[in-house]
């Protein structure tokens, strides 16, 4: 009897579960439907079909993963496109240096004469350091522009690297004798001290580059609270208003300004260390009112 009772009770329950097993599949599939539809529409798209997806087309149950989705495409449209123009740009800034390279070897093989032979390897040896310099800070933009930076920040007295980019300078400041000095009240930031330091040195080297014979480059450190400020002033030919924001544009040169042998990276590299480093920059005069200066404000250390 107790066996006839049991198997009465467990009888609807048996012919049940096959039925609740098909329900439940049927329910996961329908709701598992739109995400499949979803992968395949990513699955059949190329690798540059970097298009938002419609959401017309997809449940409201998955319109944050879509709306998600869409912008990780548009980061990554932004990021190749960012490294479509770096490409393009390089391969056309490289092309004039190559070219003079070229016609100054072909020049100096030519010749006989020991004079014109010296000359053109020294243009060839020229042709060649600016081709480095241009690769590397090509190199080390498409670094910085890197989301993923592994660097350790560390404590770096900003007094004692101006010290010694000053050091480094020196030569170039001699050559065109201008006076280059230095007013320094300390200051530490954590940072990257070699970034920190191409920071100066483009500052400063843009400096240099830019003033005529005979006149003055200023550097100046000082401390504001949370905040310690990097003045780099000059007395050259300054930037017109309606220049200044172009100048933070990659290989951007002034056309006011000749005969420079600058790559037009070196203010890019600059505002994207500072960007790095959390801190700010803007342009100003230089020394007497004429001139640029620029300010650069980073984060005291703790």
């Amino acid at each position: 009897t107790l066996h006839l009772l049991l198997l009465s009770s467990l009888f609807p329950l048996l012919l049940a579960l096959p039925l609740l097993a098909l329900l439940v599949w049927l329910g996961v599939s329908s709701g598992l439907a739109p995400l499949r539809g979803l992968a395949t529409q990513l699955h059949q798209r190329g690798a540059r079909s970097l298009q938002p997806l419609a959401l017309s087309r997809a449940p409201v149950e998955v319109h944050s993963l879509v709306n998600a989705l869409n912008l990780l495409l548009e980061r990554l449209g932004s990021a190749m496109e960012a490294e479509r123009r770096l490409t393009s740009d390089a391969a056309h800034e490289i092309r004039t240096p190559l070219a003079s390279l070229r016609t100054h070897a072909q020049v100096a093989l030519r010749s006989s004469d020991p004079t014109v032979l010296a000359h053109g390897l020294r243009q060839v040896s020229q042709s060649v350091e600016r081709i480095t310099a241009l690769m590397e800070q090509i190199l080390l933009l498409a670094r910085l522009d890197n989301e993923e930076l592994h660097e350790t920040f560390i404590r770096v007295d900003l007094g004692q690297l101006s010290e010694e980019t000053i050091a480094e300078l020196a030569p170039q400041a001699i050559a065109k004798n201008i006076e280059l000095t230095l007013e320094s009240q300390g200051g530490t930031v954590l940072g990257v001290p070699v970034w920190l330091g191409i920071m100066l040195g483009n500052l400063v080297g843009n400096a240099l580059r830019y003033t005529p014979e005979g006149g003055q480059v200023e550097i100046t450190l000082e401390r504001h609270g949370q905040w310690v400020e990097l003045w780099v002033r000059d007395s050259g030919p300054g930037v017109a208003a309606s220049e200044q924001a172009a100048i933070f544009t990659r290989f951007y040169r002034s056309p006011g300004v000749s005969g420079s042998s600058g790559s037009g990276l070196g203010l890019p590299i600059v505002k994207r260390v500072v960007e790095i480093h959390q801190g700010r920059i803007s342009l100003h005069p230089g020394l007497g009112g004429a001139g640029l200066g620029v300010r650069v404000e980073l984060p005291s250390a703790p």
